[in-house]
């Protein structure tokens, strides 16, 4: 799953300088990690849109690795979040709830 959505922030960094930070987050209830980017980030309009199976914004692209993501995630019992990222492009948090708790 992370590999995924570094290759997408990858993908969606069309500048010069390209920056791509991956980030651990332990909680009491959750395991998460989170990828964000310097892209030109996701419009709030198509927020809802980038899970839906063949929805994309790139060229050449089948638009299927979000919705696998999102629907893995799910399954196992995870949420996906999207924000805009510090860097000023996207920011995907993935959280995992801890057994046991």
């Amino acid at each position: 799953l992370a590999v995924m959505l570094l290759d997408n922030a990858i993908e969606s960094c069309d500048k010069k300088e390209k920056i791509v930070r991956f980030t651990t987050i332990n909680k009491l209830t959750d395991k998460c990690f989170s990828v964000s980017d310097n892209g030109d980030g996701i419009n709030e309009s198509e927020r809802f849109k980038i899970f839906e199976p063949f929805f994309t914004t790139k060229e050449k692209k089948q638009g299927l690795s979000l919705a696998l993501l999102h629907q893995v995630v799910n399954k196992k019992g995870g949420r996906v979040k999207v924000r805009t990222s510090k860097l000023g492009g996207a920011k995907f948090t993935i959280c995992f709830p801890v057994e046991g708790v």
